[in-house]
């Protein structure tokens, strides 16, 4: 599988899917969910913490897939998005549950916020003719 980074506003993929779903046959499979990671080897000099301090860098990761239904073997247009949440003690990242399956407006709310973490755009693409597939839908889309 190939990936492509595409140059998308993360914003207009969510209002494609979003216009996608009120049709009365979706065009698109559209997953959200986030998980959290803690890591306890991190730069911390960034965060002024000395590495007797018992604590982890805890950050959120959000993906977006929009799939089509109908087109096997083709391409899932991705937003990644990851943000820190910030210190905590070693161990109290437990409390954390990840969510699966969040609705799309959450997803909007919670990783699309200006200024605020990092976004990806990215096509995961079976091979060629997939890729050229996803940028044959594009292509109308972004036509200004």
């Amino acid at each position: 599988m190939d990936e492509h980074a595409v140059d998308l506003l993360p914003g207009d993929v969510v209002r494609w899917a979003r216009m996608d779903a009120q049709q009365s046959t979706p065009e698109f499979w559209v997953q959200a969910s986030k998980q959290y990671t803690a890591e306890t080897d991190f730069d911390r000099t960034a965060y002024r913490i000395g590495a007797d301090v018992d604590v982890a860098l805890v950050s959120v990761h959000g993906l977006l897939e929009v799939s089509p239904r109908h087109e096997p073997g083709g391409w899932t247009l991705q937003l990644r998005a990851d943000d820190v949440v910030g210190l905590l003690p070693s161990g109290a990242d437990e409390d954390f549950e990840d969510e699966s399956d969040m609705p799309l407006e959450a997803f909007e709310e919670e990783f699309l916020i200006p200024e605020k973490g990092e976004v990806e755009v990215m096509v995961l693409a079976d091979d060629d003719d997939a890729w050229q597939r996803f940028q044959d839908w594009l292509a109308p889309r972004t036509k200004r």
